[in-house]
């Protein structure tokens, strides 16, 4: 039935009318069949404060068109909008839980205050002019999804990404004719997919000069490619073997990670954390210090033992290879100086580049 030219309140009633209970059920599962809206001309309409439960608004097959509808204050739950091209809607203070966004575009639609979560958004269009200021999402997939039309901000993300969450293994466990090494390949690929959105954000943010979400997407980008490394070690062990459509690194490249960003991590937070260098070379002297002072490795130039204040004096100083008057070190030490010296000018070196980096974004 077509009601393309009712007014807005017959559309109102039409499709509140298709959302009282009891609903049609499958006969064969038992499970409510979903309320198919996709033959109404669902436009310039107020729907809001209603409550929306496994209801289907697209078509799949074409481009269903949602055009200035009012959803302030709803409730959508494992609702369908695939394909759709919603306009000026509103989606302001909603709750939207296990619902299907895939391929849909939004237009200058607002989803401010609004909770998003386990809802698949892959390859949706956000074109221009939509707004999630306050909005919180968790545990959704925004796998080459375009956001250039959106101001997310990582204020948004409350918390992870559907890839890091249980969600996606219980979907895939819904389909028993997987085998195991199947299902652990797409739970590793989907790894990478959140991996990619990361960036992507930070791209994004790049370009919009909101350098602070930039480093921050950056660095979880990088915590998450060695969450995949050290689990693609693992399966290298497994007794399920990797297979090649898994898109997971050979057993070396996944160690060469692993090693890489385990130090990176460790050094400077993947280039962000200034205070992480600091402890080093603060680590550095008193490591330093504490050698010369337990084995004598400083000594005056009379040849008697200096003391811990001198020992731990002479460790600063020779941070930079500069040296303490009447101080030298002992012979079989001078590699342990040459060490720390070299130790602390690549750290010093490391803090300056992390600084500029900063300095820049500022």
């Amino acid at each position: 039935m077509s009601v393309s030219d009712n007014d807005r309140q017959t559309v109102r009633e039409i499709v509140l009318q298709r959302l009282i209970p009891p609903r049609p059920s499958d006969p064969k599962t038992g499970k409510i069949l979903p309320c198919d809206l996709t033959d109404l001309s669902i436009s310039n309409v107020d729907l809001s404060h209603s409550e929306f439960f496994h209801v289907r608004f697209g078509a799949k097959s074409e481009r269903h068109r949602i055009e200035n509808v009012d959803f302030t204050g709803c409730t959508f739950e494992e609702c369908d909008f695939e394909m759709c091209e919603l306009v000026d809607c509103k989606f302001q203070d909603c709750r939207i839980i296990d619902c299907d966004f895939r391929y849909a575009r939004f237009v200058t639609s607002s989803f401010a205050r609004a909770t998003i979560s386990r809802s698949d958004l892959y390859r949706t269009v956000f074109e221009i002019g939509n707004i999630f200021e306050g909005a919180e999402l968790t545990d959704v997939s925004l796998h080459l999804a375009e956001l250039h039309g959106s101001d997310l901000r990582w204020s948004n993300f409350v918390g992870p990404l559907m890839a890091e969450t249980p969600t996606l293994a219980r979907m895939l466990q819904e389909h028993p004719e997987k085998q195991r090494g199947e299902l652990e390949d797409q739970l590793a690929r989907a790894i990478y997919d959140a991996i990619d959105t990361y960036r992507r954000l930070a791209g994004m943010w790049n370009g919009l000069g909101l350098y602070s979400d930039e480093a921050r997407a950056y660095r979880y980008a990088k915590r998450l490619e060695l969450k995949a490394a050290s689990i693609a070690l693992r399966r290298h062990s497994s007794e399920v073997p990797l297979s090649p459509a898994s898109g997971q690194p050979s057993r070396r490249r996944a160690l060469q990670i692993v090693v890489g960003h385990s130090i990176a991590n460790a050094l400077c937070g993947f280039g962000e954390s200034l205070g992480r260098i600091t402890l080093w070379i603060l680590g550095v002297v008193l490591a330093t210090g504490a050698l010369f002072s337990i084995f004598n490795g400083v000594q005056h130039d009379n040849s008697s033992k200096a003391s811990v204040a001198e020992s731990f004096t002479y460790a600063v100083k020779n941070l930079v290879g500069g040296t303490a008057t009447g101080l030298h070190l002992r012979t079989n030490w001078q590699l342990v100086g040459a060490a720390e010296t070299i130790v602390a000018l690549v750290l010093i070196g490391l803090f300056g580049f992390v600084l500029g980096n900063k300095l820049r974004r500022s």
